[in-house]
């Protein structure tokens, strides 16, 4: 998920921007289109993204572009259904297979499980503990 000066950053940021960019965009878009008022959309960020990420260069780009772009789309003026709420939650890391694998040796206790994830997304859609529109949020 990295990238840094010392490899293929070009493929790697294609990669990342693949991932987090353009599915966030393809996101807003579908919102834009088929939500309807007071829709909620969120979108994938990371907390590493939130200050400098110098051994995951390229990951650390695409995610604070979707940073960005989840306070545009914040904005009534971003083209998002009338009342629409945009959110990007922001783990520090989500307890997955591949995470697992990739860091075998880390404290996953302390990794976000995917169920908590879950459950925040259920109460945000019933407009329960729901952030302000635009918040980056570390689960």
């Amino acid at each position: 998920a990295g990238g840094d000066l010392g490899s293929d950053l070009f493929a790697t940021c294609d990669l990342t921007i693949e991932q987090s960019i353009y599915s966030s965009i393809l996101a807003a878009q579908l919102a834009a289109k088929l939500g309807s008022p007071g829709c909620l959309l969120v979108l994938p960020g990371a907390q590493a993204a939130r200050a400098g990420t110098p051994g995951m260069l390229a990951y650390g780009m695409a995610k604070a572009a979707v940073h960005q772009f989840t306070a545009s789309l914040a904005d009534s003026a971003a083209g998002l259904p009338p009342d629409s709420h945009v959110l990007c939650i922001c783990p520090v890391t989500l307890d997955t297979p591949t995470n697992r694998q990739a860091m075998p040796t880390a404290d996953h206790s302390q990794w976000t499980s995917l169920d908590s994830v879950a459950e925040l997304l259920v109460q945000w859609s019933e407009n329960q503990n729901r952030p302000p529109n635009g918040s980056l949020v570390e689960v």
